[in-house]
């Protein structure tokens, strides 16, 4: 969590500093009476999309920050997190995540919370371990392939899961092996991990259910 809250927090500093400059231009030019409001508004426009890039980024790492509530919202403690793999991702990769809002040129992305109930009974430390773990072994798998998030609950009895809460984070690339102390610290009948083909299955007792 640390080593991905430094990660991130660098990739704050390329939208605050294009953030800076089209507002310096907007600044220069509103000074001098120079250009009209239509070219001066596009640097305006950009300064918005920089300023709307970097809250997304301190809002992830503030909840981040907070502890998670029990039971656990698995959908809104992995949010954050794939808000960050993604703007780190993307930076790497040299592309502009502020093209295609609809997600096209993201690396790693969650797809939207379906009608079921999310919450578990892991506690709520483990479940973000868990998650963090997960997402950060299939992040580093991701080139050059995507990374697709996905909770849903399971209720077709596959493998006597069902009625389980299951976190996919799929991946076409081999995920590393997680490190063994993060593999016994989530180890539990509250939280199971498997691999797959496809990628990592977190599989959690839904909250409530005994």
């Amino acid at each position: 969590m640390q080593s991905l809250a430094g990660r991130a927090a660098h990739e704050i500093r390329n939208p605050l500093n294009g953030l800076a400059v089209n507002l310096e231009v907007v600044r220069s030019r509103a000074a001098r009476g120079a250009g009209d409001l239509a070219s001066i508004g596009r640097f305006a426009e950009s300064a918005s999309g920089e300023l709307e890039r970097a809250a997304e980024l301190v809002q992830a790492l503030l909840e981040l920050a907070r502890p998670l509530a029990a039971p656990v919202d698995l959908w809104s403690a992995l949010r954050p997190m794939v808000a960050l793999h993604n703007a780190i991702a993307v930076a790497e990769a040299g592309r502009d995540p502020s093209v295609g809002s609809d997600g096209a040129t993201a690396a790693v992305t969650l797809e939207p919370r379906g009608g079921a109930s999310l919450t578990v009974a892991a506690d709520p430390t483990v479940s973000r371990i868990a998650l963090a773990a997960a997402l950060d072994a299939a992040a580093k798998a991701r080139t050059p392939a995507q990374v697709r998030c996905s909770i849903e609950a399971r209720d077709d009895g596959e493998g006597g899961r069902d009625g389980q809460v299951v976190a996919m984070l799929r991946c076409a690339a081999p995920t590393p092996p997680l490190d063994d102390v993060v593999r016994n610290t989530i180890a539990g009948d509250d939280v199971v991990l498997e691999s797959t083909p496809d990628g990592l299955m977190l599989f959690f007792r839904p909250a409530g259910r005994d």
